[in-house]
């Protein structure tokens, strides 16, 4: 990896989670601001990172974003994967329960594993498969009001919610609910500045 010699601030992201709940599309999407055609990975690393570019209040910010590829299971990854991480995505799959039942063990995994003060966002990934859910939004936000962390729902295939997209597509599933439309609608900042630049704020650079 290469960084601007005059580069202000260096930050580490992992991304965990079950096998198939699109991690590694969601960091190309992310990393590239791609709408298809994502790349491939070699399914023979065991991780490997991308880098984010960005600057907030006249400071230039690399991210690190880190994806273990291949089948990947709770025991499998090494501690030096959580080592240093000032961010940690826990993705799941919104038409794959197992993947969200698994939610817990993988907060518990980062919460042991990385830095005091990690900061933690819950991520419902493939929202374009709204029609065939299993998990309902209302299931991740309330998980997420628990352990007092972010949630957002994406879809790493449209770039809905990675990039510049607005969360209004799930307008009738959180009616009922006060609250939880309040969240949804009130929440119009994407990915990026909703969580990097949170984590920005953290980090006091040169690092």
């Amino acid at each position: 990896m290469e960084y601007e010699e005059d580069s202000s601030c260096r930050v580490k992201i992992i991304v965990v989670g079950n096998s198939n709940v699109g991690k590694t599309s969601l960091i190309s999407q992310y990393s590239h601001f791609q709408e298809d055609g994502l790349p491939n990975t070699n399914p023979n690393l065991i991780c490997e990172a991308q880098i984010k570019k960005f600057s907030k209040d006249d400071q230039l910010v690399y991210v690190d974003i880190w994806d273990t590829v291949g089948q990947e299971r709770f025991q499998a990854i090494s501690t030096q994967y959580y080592k240093r991480a000032s961010g940690a995505m826990i993705v799941y799959s919104i038409e794959d329960q197992d993947s969200f039942n698994n939610i817990l063990i993988w907060i518990e995994r980062v919460q042991e594993n990385c830095p005091k003060g990690c900061k933690i966002m819950l991520i419902g990934n493939k929202a374009d498969l709204n029609a065939v859910r299993s998990v309902t939004y209302k299931e991740g936000f309330e998980l997420s009001l628990e352990y007092g962390i972010q949630f957002f729902e994406v879809s790493a295939k449209t770039g809905h919610n990675i990039t510049e997209n607005a969360m209004e597509a799930q307008r009738e599933t959180c009616e009922e609910d006060e609250k939880l439309s309040s969240s949804l609608f009130s929440s119009t900042t994407i990915l990026s500045s909703a969580f990097f630049s949170n984590i920005s704020k953290k980090k006091t650079c040169k690092c």
